[in-house]
């Protein structure tokens, strides 16, 4: 596919508009298991960009699309990918859930490597948010060829187990793969040099915290925001420790992002830091709010009647990132008007105390 060559280039704009073409294409033709092929992929890319809350929408819309189709292989895939969603932002329980239901669904795993490749990126990320590193198997250099993307996330999950474990070494072969399978790649070169600095990081060779700070700045460059404040964090982690560096900066738009997100491992991590150097972090989302601050600093001024352009001056953002921060909002709350908005917003205010 196009748009998974344009990922492997680095242009994550190009892949974006494909696989937005794709969708439309294959909902113009009514068939829901195309439909659910291309919201499962376009579910990766918005993951691959930071944008987990939309990516958790196109996966569960994918899944219900797969079931309209009557196919249990596309349910399990699509079931895959909300598994893979939920380990991030900490759902542990859902996304074993998820894992089960992809395994009941697609028994014959081992004739679909890209299912097995899909299935081992979820149980990666399960594994590890739940502190067992020793449960992450490592990918098949092999098969890369078969699903670049999926296997290169592999390839950086295992090589973090390695880390967790005490073994630098795995995280040095896996980036060695990663360079290999893509020398022109630039997400996996970046991939590659995270890992790399992180391993130098843990053994206390010199440099490491430059090539973390290059990692970031590369996936800052290529958009793939999610990887970039993972590799900000890891970079003010060791620069830290040297007193150089300011990192409060970096450490501050990390957080920010991970809460903005939901991924509550890497908000917690970020929190721990914070507060070692002396920061005062912003608390984190109460449990079970649908929405995060900002989101809900939105929806109050929808409440009051304000259209997008005076939430945008009244808040110091642009009206583009109150739109997106609608959208959200429409999306977590499954509601579709302003009036619902503004109707949520006064049953909360009318609700007891941590309700």
């Amino acid at each position: 596919m196009l748009s998974r060559a344009a990922v492997l280039a680095g242009d994550l704009p190009e892949a974006l508009g494909l696989a937005r073409w794709h969708l439309n294409s294959a909902a113009e033709t009514g068939r829901p298991v195309e439909e659910s092929v291309a919201r499962s992929w376009l579910a990766t890319l918005n993951y691959f960009t930071g944008d987990l809350r939309a990516a958790m929408g196109q996966a569960k819309a994918a899944t219900a699309a797969a079931r309209h189709g009557d196919s249990d292989r596309i349910v399990a895939g699509a079931s895959l990918m909300e598994a893979v969603l939920s380990g991030e932002q900490g759902n542990l329980r859902a996304s074993k859930g998820l894992l089960a239901e992809a395994v009941r669904l697609h028994p014959a795993v081992s004739d679909d490597y890209s299912f097995v490749a899909g299935l081992a990126v979820a149980r990666s990320i399960l594994a590890l948010a739940a502190g067992h590193p020793g449960e992450v198997s490592d990918p098949d250099p092999g098969r890369f060829n078969v699903y670049p993307p999926i296997l290169c996330a592999h390839s950086l999950y295992a090589g973090l187990a390695g880390l967790a474990l005490g073994a630098p070494e795995r995280a040095v072969r896996q980036a060695g793969y990663l360079r290999t399978f893509g020398p022109e790649s630039p997400p996996l070169q970046a991939t590659a040099l995270r890992l790399d600095g992180l391993a130098a990081a843990a053994v206390g060779k010199e440099g490491a915290a430059g090539m973390l700070l290059s990692a970031a700045r590369l996936f800052d460059t290529l958009g793939i925001k999610h990887l970039a404040a993972q590799a900000w964090l890891e970079w003010a982690e060791v620069a830290s420790l040297s007193g150089g560096d300011d990192v409060r900066p970096a450490l501050h738009n990390s957080l920010a992002f991970f809460d903005e997100q939901g991924m509550s491992r890497w908000a917690d991590r970020s929190r721990r830091l914070a507060r070692r150097l002396g920061m005062r972090p912003p608390r984190r989302r109460p449990v079970g709010s649908p929405l995060t601050g900002r989101e809900q600093e939105v929806a109050r001024l929808v409440s009051e009647g304000l259209p997008n352009g005076e939430i945008a001056a009244r808040l110091f953002l642009s009206e583009r990132t109150v739109e997106t921060h609608m959208r959200n909002i429409y999306a977590n709350l499954g509601v579709s008007t302003r009036l619902e908005i503004a109707r949520w917003i006064q049953a909360k205010a009318a609700a007891p105390p941590g309700s």
